[in-house]
């Protein structure tokens, strides 16, 4: 049944297709919600319509869009919840791999922090910063991914991200 209830609801959104400022808004909070919630069915279809991957400019549709800029990207929900068919289809659009909200990580540290291994891998493949600090509770209030991948115990992502700052660091002392 629900499935079904989602399936109409995606007709729907795809066939009300529109440019305006507060239906990109709107689109883009929906977009982060069905990302947080793992379906993947209307993530593609809010894609399909055009939703916006990245925040809408804050003073583009009033409070709807200042509403918007304060939510967690789609791409940092899907990343924290570990929807690994979700992140694939998102970066696909190319969003800002490094956004973030207020003091919550990016993707890659959100991903890092709950050890979604293949989830790290993407993101660092979509040019995802591993060196940008965050804050991961109270006991790791500015750490970095991969501060946050040992602290909670993922070695396995704990690796790729070493190997991924050592890359970056060869890569700027090369270019000076």
């Amino acid at each position: 049944m629900t499935r079904v209830l989602l399936l109409i609801l995606t007709m729907c959104l795809t066939a009300c297709a529109s440019n305006a400022a507060k239906d990109a808004a709107i689109d883009y909070m929906s977009l982060y919600y069905a990302a947080d919630g793992g379906n993947d069915l209307l993530v593609a279809a809010l894609l399909e319509r055009g939703a916006p991957v990245d925040a809408p400019h804050p003073d583009s549709a009033g409070p709807l869009s200042l509403k918007a800029v304060d939510f967690n990207s789609p791409l940092q929900a899907a990343a924290d919840g570990g929807h690994v068919e979700i992140v694939e289809l998102l970066l696909k659009h190319k969003p800002w791999v490094d956004h973030r909200c207020c003091d919550s990580p990016a993707a890659l540290g959100m991903a890092a922090r709950n050890g979604h291994v293949e989830i790290v891998e993407m993101l660092l493949a979509a040019g995802a910063d591993p060196t940008i600090k965050s804050e991961y509770g109270k006991d790791l209030p500015d750490g970095t991914p991969l501060d946050a991948a040992r602290y909670f115990g993922h070695d396995d992502v704990a690796h790729l991200l070493e190997v991924a700052m050592q890359a970056r660091m060869a890569a700027t002392h090369k270019a000076h």
